[in-house]
């Protein structure tokens, strides 16, 4: 299944966010509480407009981190921004990954999605641009 982001048919997303633990397994929703991960989206635009904007759209990756009975985390994920580049319409793991560092979350159950958002670069002013894309909610464990 994939996430339909707005307007409707202009961008679409993985349902979940993808993770792959320090020794390149994925997918794995248990990790110990010693052991880096890497998280990522997979994203695509479509329409004739993001079509002829790629190139001057930059985009902003932020994963956020629910607690399920679990400490919110002191260092959230950071965000990924970056510049679209002109012809391509689909972002992989390249484009959008960020590797968590161990011990980031403490033991316990969390919620992990991504949201994908734009601004158009407008000789260096960065405007609003309305496009955005959500992941559902992925659950993980975090062990000691």
């Amino acid at each position: 299944m994939t996430q339909v982001g707005e307007p409707v048919g202009q961008i679409t997303a993985d349902d979940y966010v993808s993770i792959e633990d320090s020794n390149g397994v994925a997918p794995t929703n248990i990790i110990r509480v010693g052991d880096p991960f890497t998280v990522w989206i997979d994203f695509d635009l479509a329409g004739a407009l993001n079509g002829l904007l790629v190139g001057i759209l930059r985009y902003s990756v932020r994963y956020w981190v629910n607690g399920l009975g679990s400490p919110t985390p002191a260092t959230p994920i950071p965000s990924r921004v970056e510049s679209t580049t002109y012809g391509q319409l689909g972002y992989r793991r390249a484009d959008t990954e960020r590797t968590v560092p161990a011990n980031t979350l403490a033991a316990g159950v969390y919620q992990l999605g991504a949201i994908v958002t734009f601004r158009l670069n407008n000789n260096g002013n960065l405007l609003q641009y309305p496009l955005t894309v959500f992941t559902l909610p992925k659950i993980i464990e975090i062990y000691a």
